[in-house]
């Protein structure tokens, strides 16, 4: 099975780069390692101490899960030794089926699996490093970039591994050296996750220890963590509760600090009734709450950190914490007016909207905001705000561009409906008369396909798989697959790439310059970064366009296709008149009002209100969430970019602010790429 297809959200899943819909939290993994000699590094277990305590791989992470317990199971042991700066980590695990597959190196090829180590152990660093290992292959996943002051340039010098597999027992061993990190009482982020491929449907099963949240090798806080105790060491077990001022919204983890060493600290989970529990080791510490965004029930609230309560760990007993740590939620913003103050924009107007996006940027952590309104059928005012990166503070400017997600299928719909009428497409023949898709060959329905099935979501296709689910046009099903074979059947009639066709038949025309698909030496310089909950992601470049996906772009220049869609240029009036007309209906519980109609015209989300059609679309890569749209009757509209997955927040309370006013209102999920 190849993923070269697949659009970042499911190249970040499948390559451990999960998208975390929620806060970052902590599952409470803490190990606990010893002092031990050195080991030699061959797969033979037989030097490591007996007495190392086993710590099971066996948590459901992420992927696809294991059919049952028996499938794939096994622990680790870990020790270190000071004087020479080494960490040792033994693994066994065994597989029901073990495959191997020396000629493919790709990770989803064969069973694998992945260590992570972040030795700073900061509690805001992504200075994790991910260790990627076989029989057959290695391979280090960091961050490579510049702007993170904690991550630890990692290389294979630093590292001994050995694989071996007998059977249906695989051993793995290592050894890492981290001069300047191991002492003696501190903690270190660690995390290990197992690959296991399934032979009978092409996927991996993963288990591990830690977390099963967060972007493992972006996130120190959702690796577990090991303290390096002494040779004879204590634990003591603590428990406690948390409190907060409004039912139902807890952090998801504490953070218990020692006094004595400031920077020494573990994390646990606080589960769904407050209560904490942790063994750590003898000492003083002070429970603290850690500030941020918590999800519950799909939505955000922000909760103040705070110092919490001391703890002492005392030995030979637990100790129950008889104070309860209390936490404040704060608010979210409420500044939609009676009156969207589009209709009358003033400077007075100007500012009310610089306030309101400051302030849900500032609730949410969203760290930038590219934003564009039109008023009159044409460009009103535009202004960015806040940080490229929020660890580098690089403000977002008008040249810093944003992911666009799926924003980029109307354009590509537009380009399509171009060359419709120019007879190189006819977007009534099957697809598979221009270009078969192998991968779909053991479902015949789907010759039947057509671009326009495509451009109208009814292809029968999933968002992202390869597999019929439907007849094609039997019914409505958003598939960004599908966006995916029609590039492919352009590109194909065509015989050019598929970008270049989309720069002359739009940007050339309309003048617009910050518009790329694929990584460039000028993209790559003015690319904003996206966050998951405040936190930096690694940056992805596209290496190749997807027509579903892959749109950088900026809220000022894409105004300008905006505005070519409300003035109906560079098309005929029919084509306009099919592609504003709604040719799939969203489900009822999908829609944002009971009372209008609401779907997909050709590639543009439409929706009727109090204020007429609207029509636009909205975008969701994960870290980069983004929408626009326009009231056609009214020639109001905006755009908007964010790099945060919090960003739809914002986004879907613009609409209200600047035109509808407010009302009660759901979100909407005709979008994207989820």
């Amino acid at each position: 099975m190849s993923f070269s297809h697949l659009p970042k959200s499911l190249v970040l899943f499948f390559s451990l780069w999960i998208l975390f819909q929620g806060s970052y939290a902590h599952n409470g993994a803490i190990a606990y390692a010893y002092p031990m000699e050195s080991i030699k590094v061959d797969a033979d277990l037989s030097d490591w101490p007996s007495e190392l305590k086993k710590y099971p791989i066996s948590f459901y992470q992420y992927g696809f899960k294991p059919e049952s317990e028996n499938d794939i199971r096994g622990y680790f042991v870990i020790g270190y030794n000071q004087q020479l700066q080494e960490v040792y980590i033994a693994v066994e695990m065994e597989d029901d089926f073990y495959i191997r597959n020396e000629e493919n190196p790709q990770y989803w090829a064969h069973d694998m699996q992945v260590l992570y180590i972040d030795p700073q152990h900061q509690t805001e660093s992504t200075g994790v490093f991910a260790l990627e290992v076989n029989e057959y292959f290695r391979k280090i996943v960091d961050h490579e970039v510049n702007w993170d002051p904690f991550v630890l340039n990692a290389s294979w010098d630093m590292v001994e591994v050995k694989a071996l597999n007998n059977g249906k027992k695989t051993i793995y061993e290592w050894k890492i050296k981290l001069d300047g990190f191991i002492k003696e009482g501190r903690t270190i982020g660690f995390d290990y996750v197992v690959f296991d491929k399934d032979s009978a449907d092409g996927n991996s099963n993963t288990v591990g220890w830690g977390p099963d949240e967060g972007i493992k090798h972006e996130c120190s806080k959702c690796l577990g963590d090991v303290v390096l105790m002494p040779s004879k060491g204590e634990l003591s077990e603590i428990s406690g509760i948390v409190s907060t001022d409004m039912e139902g919204v807890l952090p998801r983890s504490l953070r218990l600090r020692s006094l004595e060493d400031k920077d020494q600290f573990v994390n646990t989970r606080i589960n769904s009734t407050g209560a904490y529990s942790a063994k750590i080791p003898l000492g003083s510490y002070r429970a603290e709450i850690p500030g941020g965004i918590v999800e519950v029930d799909d939505k955000y609230y922000r909760i103040t950190g705070g110092e919490g309560v001391l703890v002492n760990s005392l030995p030979g007993e637990a100790t129950k914490v008889e104070e309860t740590a209390k936490v404040k939620v704060i608010s979210p913003p409420d500044l939609i007016p009676a009156k969207g103050i589009l209709h009358d924009f003033n400077a007075e107007s100007e500012n009310a909207l610089n306030e309101f996006v400051e302030a849900y940027r500032s609730y949410y952590g969203i760290p930038g905001v590219s934003l564009a309104l039109i008023k009159d059928g044409k460009l009103l005012y535009h202004n960015t705000y806040g940080y490229k990166n929020s660890f580098t503070k690089q403000p977002v400017v008008e040249t810093t561009l944003f992911e666009a997600a799926s924003i980029t299928k109307p354009v590509f719909a537009y380009v399509v409906l171009r060359l419709a009428e120019r007879d190189v497409i006819d977007l009534d023949k099957p697809l598979a008369e221009y270009l078969p898709f192998e991968d779909l060959e053991e479902y015949p329905e789907y010759k039947k396909m057509t671009g326009r099935h495509v451009l109208i979501h009814r292809t029968g296709l999933p968002n992202w798989g390869r597999e019929m689910q439907a007849e094609p046009g039997e019914k409505y099903g958003y598939s960004g697959e599908g966006f995916e074979y029609l590039k492919r059947v352009v590109a194909h009639i065509t015989g050019r790439e598929v970008d270049e066709i989309v720069d002359e038949e739009l940007k050339n025309l309309q003048g617009i310059e910050h518009m790329f698909f694929k990584e460039n030496p000028q993209l790559a310089s003015v690319a904003a970064t996206g966050h998951i909950n405040e936190s930096p992601t690694v940056r992805f470049l596209p290496q190749e366009a997807g027509m579903a996906w892959s749109m950088y772009t900026e809220a000022k220049d894409f105004t300008k296709f905006a505005l070519t869609l409300l003035h109906r240029e560079g098309l005929k009036q029919d084509t306009f008149d099919e592609m504003m007309t709604i040719h799939s209906m969203y489900p009822e519980d999908e829609r944002s009002s009971e009372s209008y109609d609401e779907g997909m015209g050709l590639g543009v989300y439409l929706r009727y209100t109090d204020h007429g059609k609207v029509f636009g679309h909205s975008g969701n890569n994960g870290d980069f969430k983004c929408n626009f749209e326009v009231y056609e009757d009214l020639g109001m509209g905006y755009v908007m970019y964010t790099n945060s997955n919090t960003g739809d927040q914002l986004t879907d309370v613009l609409a209200q602010f600047l035109i509808e006013g407010k009302k009660e209102s759901k979100s909407k999920e005709g979008d994207t790429q989820k």
